[in-house]
């Protein structure tokens, strides 16, 4: 299945919504997703599903998310703990 990717703008613009009330309606500022919207920062996993929420789409469907979703996917396959590698605290 392919996902078409819309950007928060264009996602934003077809909900009827201005940047304050996307903005309140996910639970963030309107200075985030204009930060998000620019690329200047990365969302976190939770802001992303409120944003995407908000929107009434999936996280995947929002172009700005794309990147981040799968750095955090990698992000987390590193951190999954490898028994060979866990060493026990010492106090």
């Amino acid at each position: 299945m392919h996902t078409t990717h819309k950007t928060l703008s264009e996602h934003k613009q077809g909900q009827g919504l201005t940047w304050g009330r996307l903005a309140e309606a996910a639970g963030v500022s309107p200075m985030t997703l204009h930060r998000i919207g620019n690329y200047e920062v990365k969302p976190n996993r939770s802001t992303m599903q409120a944003i995407a929420a908000a929107l009434g789409v999936e996280v995947g469907e929002v172009s700005e998310f794309a990147a981040a979703s799968e750095e955090l996917s990698v992000a987390a396959q590193g951190h999954r703990k490898d028994p060979a590698r866990m060493v026990e605290a010492v106090e």
